[in-house]
């Protein structure tokens, strides 16, 4: 059917496109290792953003909190100053 020099020739074929194939196999493996190893950097990363950002969100919400109790207070403390000063004036009046 085939002729030796044709048979030495596919051989030769077969070789060198295995080692092509190989070759690109490798270069795959060692894309998709690349790829994977950015994934989970990505991955921590997002989780380290996310937890990050779970904290300022706390700090905030706290300060926030603390915000309003004071402000709430002022206005107590205002109005128990204005209170004071109309009882001050009253008696000022009374005793003049």
């Amino acid at each position: 059917m085939f002729g030796r020099d044709e048979r030495e020739h596919l051989v030769e074929l077969l070789k060198r496109n295995h080692d092509v194939m190989v070759d690109k196999y490798e270069e795959q493996r060692q894309r998709n290792e690349m790829l994977e190893k950015t994934a989970l950097d990505k991955e921590r990363l997002y989780h380290e953003i996310k937890s990050e950002n779970d904290q300022l969100a706390s700090q905030s919400y706290k300060m926030q909190r603390g915000l309003e109790e004071l402000s709430n207070e002022r206005r107590i403390l205002d109005t128990k100053l204005k209170n004071c000063e109309g009882i001050l004036r009253q008696t000022q009046e009374e005793h003049r």
